[in-house]
């Protein structure tokens, strides 16, 4: 298959083949010579005068592919190599990077390099071009996108690597991109970024999801692979956009947005849900229920029912109306919705309580 896919896609090229083991890299380099591509293995068994003599024939193009084992990850300078194929997994996004880095130097001798995926890399880290938050990533704050959750039941967060939609992983050839390709895509718009959750173009948000620390069994959160709240409650009750409702350490619960800033506070109670026209559902210790207005930060004894009215709305609770703005405005009780008159650009409210003044 290794053969066959630098055969269909790179042949009479110039390239560096990324191998997992001493024997895996002298089988590929034994069956890539037999298929009259002329190849060599080197690694650290190499002797260094045979493996500068190697390299020598490989810049002057007496020698078509290196197959290396973590040989030539960093400080290889050969411009003019022309394909990458990746034949080793890592769970390291700085080992893919300075892979693949291997074949994107500029050279007046080649028009592009072609990656060549066999093990479903870029599925993982994306393409190299992708843009990184590689401040988060100092700082801890971005989950290891790389680590499937097999190997991280003792490491801390848990992330899963995408499939595609029929759940099964596609063992076949894996090309990533051409430059001539990928400039195209960038220029029309149509490049997809494998995110967490499948593709992600470029208008579309990653949603904010809760995510578990299994050492300490407390919940952060996260928008794609980036950690926007460390693990720090004991409860994430329900996520709506940007907002979680959570219980924290000391048992208190509320409402923060997605980079952890507390927005409600409805103190001790047994359970919080969203509800549609931005309103929250709180269960008290004695499970009973109340409204919040997520707007107003309001709370009612009974639902209320939104009414909009252009971009003006009420709220109706029981028997009377109440404004969703700064200062409350609660209407007479037994108003009737239909004496509600909107034109437009205001809304008249017959109440003859109000003076007026």
């Amino acid at each position: 298959q290794l053969y066959e896919s630098v055969r269909r896609y790179a042949a009479g090229k110039k390239g560096i083949v990324y191998a997992v083991s001493i024997a895996h890299a002298r089988q590929i380099a034994a069956y890539y010579s037999l298929h009259g591509v002329e190849s060599v293995a080197i690694d650290s068994r190499t002797p260094a005068l045979e493996r500068k003599e190697l390299v020598e024939d490989f810049r002057r193009g007496k020698i078509s592919v290196l197959v290396n084992v973590d040989i030539f990850s960093e400080g290889f300078d050969c411009p003019d190599v022309e394909f990458v194929q990746l034949a080793r997994p890592t769970l390291s996004l700085a080992k893919y990077l300075q892979q693949v880095g291997r074949g994107l130097r500029k050279s007046d001798n080649k028009e592009s390099c072609v990656l060549i995926d066999n093990v479903g890399l870029h599925r993982i880290f994306g393409l190299p071009v992708r843009d990184r938050d590689w401040e988060a990533m100092f700082e801890g704050r971005m989950a290891g996108n790389a680590q499937p959750r097999t190997r991280m039941e003792n490491n801390g967060l848990s992330v899963s690597v995408p499939l595609p939609e029929d759940g099964r992983r596609n063992e076949e050839l894996e090309v990533v991109m051409t430059h001539a390709r990928l400039l195209d895509a960038v220029r029309n718009g149509d490049l997809v970024r494998l995110g967490e959750d499948g593709p992600v173009g470029g208008e579309q948000r990653t949603a904010l999801k809760a995510c578990r620390d299994r050492q300490s069994g407390l919940w952060g959160l996260r928008c794609g692979n980036k950690i926007t709240v460390i693990p720090q409650y004991r409860e994430v009750f329900d996520i709506c956009a940007n907002r979680a409702a959570v219980r924290f350490k000391d048992g208190r619960t509320g409402v923060v947005d997605k980079s952890g800033v507390l927005m409600v506070v409805t103190g001790c109670c047994r359970r919080l849900r969203f509800l549609k026209g931005e309103l929250l559902s709180v269960t008290k210790e004695d499970g009973s229920d109340c409204y919040t207005d997520l707007k107003t930060n309001r709370t009612y004894q009974e639902r209320p029912v939104v009414f909009s009215y252009g971009g003006i709305e009420l709220l109706r609770v029981g028997e009377t109306f109440h404004s969703r703005t700064r200062k409350a405005y609660t209407s007479m009780h037994g108003l009737h919705k239909d004496s509600l008159c909107f034109y437009g650009f205001y809304l008249k409210i017959p109440d003859y309580r109000v003076p007026k003044s």
